[in-house]
């Protein structure tokens, strides 16, 4: 009987052993992963910092790419490869201006045991807003003033694709996007974009979202959200050459 039970011991042993082994080397490698994509990280968003207090100077933004790259590089534990696409300084979206934004590519490619390598590959965009020391001249407003800066006969337009104002009801304006702050509240309410694959996008990010409830949360370069609404008064609206929604009527 005694044996017995020591052959089972010695069998079972040699049975869970190396699984437990090959769980905890796996929790290590998948550490290191993560810690090298959360360097990644905390250096674009720092060095954006940096650029995005400087960007009065025109320069500094616009050779943030280069920076970032060389900080990450000179991380101690660095990716192998490192790449930042779509940079794009100082544009406007809608009502949101001063606006720079690039998506950062990193890849790591591990030694596994029994002679196994496997590569990992992240991509994070990332979006700011720069202060660019702009001054307003004059008094301020005070409280008449903002009740009379409101506008009167409100219209909604699309200032970076549309050609015509709308009413507040129109269809066209219901279907616009906005953006939010991606958290566990948005992604229980919305699904993740398969165009953009905006499911592997951080929290704390910035996304767009529809109106309608159930609909996805996508990347701010998807195709299917590049229309972008504001509020003007009617008067400025013609002023700029929109003409009435043919749908809609454009207002009262």
């Amino acid at each position: 009987m005694k044996n017995s039970t020591k052959g089972y011991y010695t069998l079972e042993a040699a049975l869970f052993l190396p699984l437990i082994l090959l769980t905890i080397l796996s929790l290590g490698y998948f550490t290191r992963v993560e810690g090298v994509w959360e360097n990644c990280v905390h250096c674009a968003v720092d060095e954006s910092c940096r650029a995005q207090a400087m960007a009065w100077d025109g320069i500094t933004q616009r050779a943030a790419p280069g920076r970032i790259t060389r900080r990450v590089r000179a991380e101690e534990d660095a990716p192998d490869s490192i790449t930042l696409r779509r940079f794009v300084a100082d544009y406007s979206r809608g009502d949101l201006h001063h606006l720079t934004s690039y998506e950062m590519s990193a890849r790591l490619r591990m030694n596994l045991p029994a002679g196994f390598s496997r590569d990992f590959s992240f991509s994070c965009p990332i979006v700011y807003h720069g202060f660019v020391g702009e001054e307003m001249s004059g008094d301020p407003l005070g409280t008449a003033g903002l009740e009379n800066n409101t506008p009167q006969n409100p219209v909604h337009i699309f200032p970076a694709y549309g050609e015509k104002y709308h009413r507040d009801s129109c269809t066209y304006v219901k279907a616009t996007v906005h953006p939010v702050i991606l958290s566990g509240s948005i992604r229980r309410a919305h699904s993740a974009c398969r165009l953009c694959r905006s499911g592997e996008i951080l929290s704390g990010s910035l996304v767009f979202c529809f109106d309608s409830p159930d609909t996805a949360y996508h990347r701010s370069s998807c195709s299917s959200i590049q229309r972008h609404v504001t509020v003007i008064d009617r008067s400025e609206a013609q002023a700029k050459g929109y003409t009435p929604c043919s749908k809609c009527g454009g207002g009262p």
